[in-house]
Order: structure tokens, then C-alpha cells, then sequence
């Protein structure tokens, strides 16, 4: 029997994997590619670079740049699908583009796909131009009127890539097939606001990758982070506030990513600081490190950092925005702390007790083997697809 042919659309330059949504299109695309035949519409140039980091990372001859179709076409003027009303929603026609639209109307026209997968909701208004024989998907990433609704809440208005209403989001979900949540509490979000729909919930997979199976004591502190305002704001009030102390004990932190460009006059000014940027792998970053920080307040989705740091094996604090969507409180792997004196003494308590450390660990592994492992996040996706 023929395989079933996916699409899968983004803007994202995923196969890098430098931030957590890259991580979340990488699981996907790898999960699609062994169970479907998958071709992934890229919003982007790609040049030789490109193309090689694509063939290591497993895509080769998979990845389809929109600029192979650009012939410079209006929509209205080209003989195309025409956009929906929707389409005209502020919040969807900021991030729309022309030029986006109709070369994917034109390669979607002869892709013989069975199901297209687009990639955050901002990419909405393509499905305009997808066959009715095609079924439509969503990976919705964020639930984006509850995270706006947050981000105004801590005054962070630059960290908001697109506003949408309530009612807004729904218009816009319901003119999909389907729509998939990427943790719990937003799908029961989504459930509400759109009870007639077909919704998957579908976490994050990640794979469990200790570095170094001994319990090492613990010195050496992360955080990675990209450069955004939630970021910004968290790394600052822990450098702030529990740094100080945290100090004391002997702990060094290592700053990972993009975010710590913006502390390079702090960690020069302070040597238990060390700025790493974003130059290193995944696998090198939880080598140097002994446990991870995540003292981000404001966000929405999944922290996929926080996996991260559990499939690594390295115990983690985090605030409670950090573990969000992540089942067994207490027992996951997580020190989740609300305040400013629960971070110090979850790294006192990690210092001084060196097999709370393990334990964690082990609870990590876990957590990260029976809630996170691809079968059980990506089955939903796979059993639509077999619809088809």
C-alpha cells in the first residue's frame, strides 16, 4: 500500500534546532518521516549550507524552498484560490505574505498531499489554497489569546508576535480539520472554544539521552535561553535575586543561547558568570552542566527546555511557568519553586543532599519514558493520518 504523502509547512529553519519550536517541528518531522511519505514547504532561501545541515539532520530531498516557485504572482490577479474572510483577521494579515501564498498554492495544487500540517497558527491562512480532498492540520504550538493575555499581564507587548481575540483564534480554528494541542491544559482550552472540532493532543517527544550516568556533586548551574523578553526578564531577576547567594555555595552559572549576548557586561563583571552563547550542541551544553535553571515567569505551550534538561538527566528548577504541561507534580524530575527563597533553597538542598540529585534524575527519566516518548505523543497525529 502507497504511503500516505504529508506536507508539512513552516518558516522555521527547524533541522538547527536552536530553539525550543525548532525542537518541536524536528520531532514531528522525524516521527512523520518514518511513518508517512513527508515533503516539508520551507519559507526560506536554501543555499548550500542549508542544504547540507538538511541532509545530516535527515531531510535530504525533503525540504522544498518557496522561492522554487516564486514567479512574483498577485493572488488576485494569478488565477489562485482566493483567501477567506478570515484571512483578514489583523492579527493573521500582519504575518501573511503574498509571495508565501501563492507559491505554496501553486505547489500544493500538484502535490498529490493527503494531509497538510501547518505550523503555528499565523500560517492559517493558507489553507485557502489546499485541495478539499486534503485533510487540514494545525500544530497550534500556543493557545495565542491566553499567551497575549499573559505577556500584557508582565508588561512584556514586544514579546507578543501576534494578537488575536478569543473570538478570533476560534474563526480561525475552525476552518481547519483539525487542530492539535501541544499540552493538556490548552487542549481542554481548545475543547471549549471549539467543541464540534477534531483536536489531538500531541506533546512534545523527546528522547531519553543521559551524558554521564554517575551523580556528579553539583557545581555547575545552566540556563538556555533564546533572546526574547521572557528570557530576558527571568535570567535577570535570577541574577538579581538569588544569584547573591547562590553564589556562596561555590556554584558557577553557565549562560547558553542567544539571551546571554545581553549579560556579556554582567558576566564580565562578576567571574561565577560565564556567558556560553549559542555556539554550542545540545549534547555539549548538558555535558558542562550539573543542573539546570528555568526561572522563566510568563510564556505559553510547552517548555521544551525543561524536557530538555529531564532527558539530559540533569535535575532542574524551575518556576511553576516551567512546568506546565508536565504530569506528576513532585515526582517528575522538577523542583518546581514559586519564589525567590524556594530557588536558593532548592540549589542549597541539591548542594548539600547529592542523592536528592539522583533521585531527581531518576524521576526525570521517568517522567520523560512514559509521558514523553513519541508513541504516546504522536500516536493521535499518526491514527488521523491513517484515515486519509
Amino acid at each position: 500500500m502507497k504511503p500516505q504523502k504529508i506536507v508539512l509547512v513552516t518558516d522555521a529553519p527547524f533541522w538547527e534546532g536552536k530553539m525550543g519550536s525548532h525542537q518541536r517541528i524536528l520531532a514531528i518531522a522525524q516521527t512523520l518521516k518514518k511513518n508517512c511519505s513527508l515533503q516539508v514547504f520551507f519559507f526560506g532561501s536554501i543555499g548550500k549550507q542549508r542544504r547540507l545541515e538538511i541532509k545530516e539532520a535527515g531531510f535530504e530531498n525533503m525540504v522544498v524552498s518557496y522561492k522554487d516557485f516564486d514567479e512574483h504572482l498577485v493572488p488576485e490577479e494569478a488565477n489562485l484560490p482566493k483567501l477567506a474572510s478570515f484571512a483578514n483577521i489583523q492579527g493573521l494579515k500582519r504575518r501573511r505574505h503574498d509571495a508565501f501564498y501563492t507559491t505554496f498554492a501553486q505547489y500544493i495544487a500538484h502535490a498529490e498531499a493527503d494531509l497538510v500540517l501547518l505550523e503555528y497558527i499565523y500560517l492559517a491562512y493558507l489553507q485557502d489554497a489546499i485541495p478539499k480532498h486534503c485533510l487540514k492540520v494545525i500544530d497550534t504550538h500556543d493557545v495565542m489569546c491566553f499567551r497575549e493575555y499573559r505577556f500584557y499581564q508582565h508588561k512584556m507587548r514586544k514579546a507578543i508576535s501576534m494578537s488575536v481575540s478569543y473570538q478570533e483564534e476560534q474563526l480561525i480554528l475552525q476552518h481547519l480539520d483539525a487542530d492539535i494541542a501541544i499540552q493538556r491544559h490548552e487542549y481542554q482550552i481548545l475543547r471549549k472554544m471549539l467543541p464540534n472540532k477534531v483536536l489531538l493532543l500531541c506533546p512534545h517527544s523527546i528522547a531519553y539521552n543521559p551524558q554521564d550516568q554517575k551523580t556528579k556533586r553539583v557545581q555547575n548551574i545552566g540556563f538556555i535561553g533564546a533572546d526574547n523578553e521572557a528570557n530576558r526578564s527571568g535570567l535577570d531577576w535570577f541574577i538579581k535575586q538569588v544569584w547573591p547567594i547562590a553564589k556562596q555555595l561555590g556554584l558557577k552559572l553557565h549562560i547558553f543561547g542567544k539571551v546571554g549576548d545581553q549579560f556579556q557586561d554582567v558576566c564580565d563583571a562578576d567571574e561565577s558568570l560565564e556567558n556560553m552563547s549559542d555556539k554550542l550542541t545540545q549534547a555539549e551544553i548538558y555535558s558542562l552542566v550539573d543542573c539546570m535553571v528555568y526561572p522563566v515567569f510568563v510564556g505559553g505551550g510547552l517548555k521544551i527546555k525543561t524536557l530538555e534538561a529531564l532527558a539530559y538527566a540533569k535535575p532542574i528548577i524551575s518556576s511553576q511557568e516551567g512546568s506546565v504541561g508536565i504530569d506528576n507534580p513532585n515526582q517528575n524530575g522538577i523542583i518546581v519553586a514559586r519564589n525567590r527563597s524556594e530557588f536558593i533553597e532548592g540549589l542549597i538542598r541539591l548542594v548539600k543532599q547529592p542523592s536528592l540529585a539522583a533521585e531527581l534524575i531518576q524521576q526525570g527519566k521517568n517522567t520523560i519514558e512514559t509521558q514523553f516518548s513519541p508513541h504516546n505523543c504522536y500516536q493521535p497525529l499518526i491514527d488521523l493520518i491513517s484515515y486519509c
